[in-house]
């Protein structure tokens, strides 16, 4: 276990490259494509929308997914050949878009009972075609298969499902129960191989799994427990900031939620963590550091962040969070931002 360092390195987002103008509402999820260079952005005013992010200095809006009612979406993510998208929210839609064929179809009939708060492709090893899971508020665990109009398997979990995040091997899924859920996709996807409480007393807002080995990253939302947990052997705390007055003496530290993690990739043994305060940070998980902390340009809370698939780039969503409730509403305009030079950014010095 150790403190965030006495001592904070900051990073500079000058130069960060804004996004052209796209979601006029929250961005709930940001997904880079692990074939090519297409990153999606879920977002609240009921759209998808998919760039070309191959050049950087013209980044070109390609189209959007659109939920048939107009409601939210609250995640999305692309299967690793990077021909389909799928995108899940309310009320209880799948959405799917052949990047092939630039077709869509959404599964309305059979799914969930209420809304579907993630979405994630799989790799099962014992299936030859793309597998989704989707995790709901109506408590289950549900696995398409995309040629069927049903699920192919409902796993209840107890309570409304949060978080979800999964690599090859593992997919893991946290509740509002306060359970942390690893299903190991190398054997029975529909039998959870270990349950175990998470290690903070509110609710976890969001969770990373690493390329390796089960790894849960998150937060719990609420007064002093901004704790951040990989592997279960340390715990860091971020994302809060502490005054200090002399006159007379006092100390106070307010404390953000942390909205979002992502690992780097399988090379480097880097996470990015980012905040309700407007920051993002990056963390060597095996030496236990904090690497650098950046501002949000203009500020704002950060919603969502993911890495390319190389790791020197790093995708950022602004906007308001509503960790502050209704009374603490912002202004903020939704925005996705490009920061370069990442791995000179995690240099292990």
């Amino acid at each position: 276990m150790f403190k965030t360092p006495t001592q904070t390195i900051y990073g500079s987002t000058a130069n960060d490259i804004v996004f052209p103008t796209g979601p006029q509402d929250t961005i709930s999820s940001v997904r880079w494509s692990k074939a090519n260079n297409l990153l999606a952005a879920a977002s609240w005013d009921g759209r998808v929308y998919l760039y070309d992010v191959s050049q950087p200095a013209n980044i070109r809006g390609l189209t959007t997914l659109d939920n048939p009612n107009n409601s939210p979406f609250f995640d999305c993510d692309f299967n690793k050949q990077t021909t389909l998208l799928a995108a899940t929210g309310a009320p209880t839609h799948l959405s799917i878009l052949d990047l092939t064929t630039s077709q869509s179809h959404t599964f309305q009939q059979n799914t969930h009972t209420k809304p579907i708060h993630n979405v994630r492709f799989l790799s099962p090893s014992q299936s030859n075609s793309p597998v989704v899971a989707t995790g709901s508020w109506d408590a289950t665990l549900r696995y398409w298969d995309l040629r069927q109009p049903q699920p192919a398997a409902v796993i209840p979990v107890g309570e409304r499902i949060y978080t979800m995040d999964c690599t090859d091997k593992h997919l893991v899924l946290t509740t509002a129960n306060n359970k942390i859920h690893i299903f190991d996709l190398t054997g029975d996807v529909t039998k959870s191989v270990e349950t175990r409480d998470t290690p903070w007393r509110r609710t976890t807002t969001c969770v990373c799994v690493g390329e390796v080995d089960v790894s849960v990253a998150g937060n719990a939302k609420g007064k002093g427990l901004q704790d951040v947990r990989t592997n279960g052997d340390f715990t860091f705390k971020c994302h809060r900031t502490v005054k200090t007055s002399t006159k007379p003496i006092t100390r106070s530290t307010s404390v953000y939620t942390v909205n979002a993690a992502a690992f780097q990739g399988s090379e480097r043994p880097v996470m990015a963590t980012a905040g309700s305060d407007g920051k993002f940070n990056f963390w060597n998980v095996v030496g236990t550091r904090r690497l650098k902390e950046f501002f949000a340009p203009g500020g704002g809370a950060i919603t969502s962040c993911t890495f390319s698939a190389d790791g020197d780039s790093f995708v950022y969503a602004v906007g308001e969070d509503w960790s502050k409730g209704y009374g603490g509403q912002s202004e903020t305009q939704a925005k996705l931002l490009m920061h370069l030079g990442v791995n000179g950014d995690t240099q292990m010095v």
